[in-house]
């Protein structure tokens, strides 16, 4: 469940603090992972520099129905019958209700990912699940889409459609939006609507122009720059001398 997951991060995020005898922290959550990075930022704010979202998402509602207008654009433009006739049989999406089924979504991004939402230029996500395959840490069964996906997609799919924090205007700790311009799995306009309007010590958004979703394997240079730059003083700022040291350390093993 969604909160158990929250319930996780909080017992990391302790552990870590513990550990490493650290007052904060920064916390960064992509996609799924900024549902939970984000309850950290609003429950626990104190114990973190910054909270960075990357494929932040903000409304589940609008997120689904912003993806699957746009996909049935590009399909409208590509004269792509294949692809219109899946969207236009799942409509309306989502449903009055804002539910939408397991198979619903999965048409939705299956067009979503075609036309270049998930990474800008492809249209697959071959390229990083292939070499999850080669991984010796997964079996063949974790990795299929029934054992995978398919166990966790139906138990979490309802809190990500119910999830809102339109209302959370101020939050105690700095905040980041990390967005792809071209990101169509958490449009990046909700969030940046949202960060306009958010109170916070200090506000940051950076824009990839050349990403969609997956930034992080797209641009990763310019996310480099932008946590280097951008995040990490923070933690000078606070006096953390030893947290701008290991952050040196880890930039020179990178570079």
């Amino acid at each position: 469940t969604k909160e158990r997951m929250v319930a996780d991060g909080e017992e990391l995020v302790a552990w870590l603090r513990t550990t490493y005898g650290k007052q904060k922290i920064f916390v960064l959550g992509h996609s799924w992972g900024s549902i939970v990075g984000l309850e950290l930022a609003r429950r626990h704010p104190d114990w973190l520099h910054a909270y960075i979202g990357m494929g932040q998402m903000i409304y589940g509602r609008d997120n689904e129905r912003l993806g699957y207008e746009w996909a049935l654009d590009a399909a409208r433009a590509d004269h792509n019958e294949k692809a219109l006739q899946a969207l236009q049989a799942i409509a309306p999406y989502p449903r009055a209700d804002g539910s939408v089924s397991v198979a619903q979504i999965i048409t939705q991004r299956t067009w979503v990912i075609h036309y270049g939402g998930l990474t800008w230029g492809r249209a697959d996500f071959d390229y990083a699940q292939d070499a999850a395959r080669l991984s010796p840490d997964y079996s063949r069964k974790e990795l299929s889409p029934e054992d995978g996906i398919g166990e966790s997609l139906p138990r979490l799919l309802p809190a990500m459609l119910g999830y809102d924090v339109r209302g959370v205007t101020h939050l105690d700790c700095p905040v980041f939006i990390f967005a792809g311009a071209h990101d169509y799995e958490t449009p990046s306009a909700l969030a940046e609507t949202w960060l306009a309007a958010l109170h916070a010590p200090r506000k940051g958004l950076v824009r990839f122009e050349n990403a969609a979703h997956m930034m992080e394997l797209e641009e990763p240079g310019k996310m480099l720059v932008h946590l280097v730059e951008d995040v990490r003083p923070i933690a000078e700022e606070a006096g953390d001398a030893a947290a701008v040291d290991a952050g040196n350390r880890w930039i020179r093993r990178l570079l």
